[in-house]
């Protein structure tokens, strides 16, 4: 038994072997056209491989910059974001006045962009305004970058709306960190924090609570001259959401008008709403997220499709 044992682990050896000679045997361009292969059949993990062989052995052949760059987009469609960013930013390194890095940049961002959306985020409804900020931000600076550096990119577009979702995005971040303060009547670091989205997000219609969370926090800390001031703002940029009264600017009807309902009374607080000011809050910011006139015009899935580069006819692949 011993003999037929090493003999069977000498002949997979030896295929092995083979293989890999084999392997080692391919020129560059059949190499290219594996990954090529690969990839139209959406075999990630396997274009990857072939991918990063050319890179290593032949890292100054003609398809080289391509494979870089079709490694980049490898790892962004296999979910691999944390590596398409890296990949990116090798490639903007040792590439930095490539005619694609505009490209390569517009990768980078997406990586950003979609890490901190779930599998379950993407196809359950849920605002995801709890999760982290960080590749948020990255994404923003990407985007930023690509417009300012390359303005008639045919990525600026679409590159631009993420921008405008992105910091829409951390906007409410911000609401909900400042709501939650409301709730613990931490006036001071909820003023703070509206004041994040008013200074940083004008143009976001989160702004519109923050405007509210700052006039609240300054009536509960007795400044009542703040308070108007906020409700002021407000009113100049979005009256609709302003009551004006003998006394002054006022707060909308839903966050003065309310209390206990009848679920919370008769479960003993277990259920239903309060009535206490947060959850009106809260209640509100729902309602204004539901508006329709402060819902852009073209809306982003966050798991939207990323565009398939194009490859041209001729002997060297291209991605338009």
């Amino acid at each position: 038994m011993p003999k037929y044992f090493i003999t069977l682990v000498l002949a997979v050896t030896l295929s092995a072997c083979s293989t890999l000679q084999n392997a080692n045997r391919q020129s560059e361009a059949e190499l290219y056209q594996d990954a090529v292969g690969h990839l139209d059949a959406s075999r990630w993990e396997q274009a990857i491989d072939a991918l990063e062989e050319i890179d290593s052995r032949f890292p100054f052949g003609p398809y080289a910059r391509n494979a870089q760059l079709w490694t980049v987009y490898a790892y962004l469609r296999q979910g691999n974001e944390a590596l398409a960013r890296t990949s990116a930013d090798r490639f903007l390194r040792l590439n930095p006045e490539d005619e694609f890095a505009d490209y390569a940049l517009y990768l980078k961002g997406l990586a950003s962009f979609q890490e901190g959306f779930t599998v379950v985020s993407r196809f359950l409804p849920g605002n995801n305004y709890s999760r982290d900020a960080s590749t948020l931000l990255e994404a923003a600076q990407d985007f930023r970058r690509l417009l300012r550096e390359y303005p008639d990119s045919p990525y600026a577009t679409d590159a631009r709306l993420r921008l405008i979702y992105t910091r829409q995005r951390l906007a409410e971040q911000e609401i909900e960190i400042a709501s939650y303060y409301v709730e613990r009547e931490a006036w001071v670091a909820a003023s703070n924090r509206a004041s994040v989205v008013i200074d940083n997000f004008p143009s976001a219609p989160a702004v519109i609570d923050a405007l509210i969370i700052k006039a609240l926090a300054a009536d509960a800390l007795g400044e009542t001259e703040v308070a108007q001031r906020a409700l002021q703002t407000l009113a100049e940029n979005y009256p609709q959401y302003v009551e004006n009264t003998d006394q002054g600017y006022g707060y909308p009807n839903s966050l003065t008008q309310g209390g206990q309902d009848w679920t919370h009374r008769t479960t003993f607080g277990l259920f239903g709403e309060s009535g206490e000011l947060h959850q009106r809050l809260l209640a509100f910011t729902d309602l204004r997220r539901q508006d329709p006139s402060l819902i852009p015009e073209q809306k982003l899935r966050a798991d939207v499709e990323v565009r398939t580069p194009g490859r041209a006819a001729g002997a060297t692949e291209t991605f338009f």
